[in-house]
């Protein structure tokens, strides 16, 4: 099993289009409020996860560009089927959108 992690600047469609297999898996922090394949929002149906945990971070101080704070990160998981773009590059198509 292959687990990729990313950051929002993974949060691309041909990222998730292109899973090899069942035995890969894509964890990545969403840049955007994908439309689902049900017509959904992304982050309406996570609200909606039941599995769900919150934790309190620390920050440290930035010199100059913030000080210390404490900040609360939910984490969220479940399952999502996304509705493909538009627009994908990778197809060089364009697919109906409602």
């Amino acid at each position: 099993m292959v687990t990729v992690m990313g950051d929002r600047e993974s949060d691309i469609f041909a990222a998730w289009a292109r899973v090899p297999d069942a035995n890969v898996h894509l964890i990545t922090r969403s840049m955007h409020d994908r439309r689902l394949a049900n017509g959904d929002g992304l982050y309406a149906t996570a609200e909606r996860f039941a599995f769900t945990t919150t934790r309190l971070v620390v920050l440290p101080e930035r010199e100059g560009k913030r000080s210390a704070r404490m900040a609360s990160l939910t984490l969220r998981f479940g399952k999502a089927a996304l509705a493909r773009p538009c627009y994908t590059p990778i197809a060089g198509c364009r697919s109906r959108c409602p």
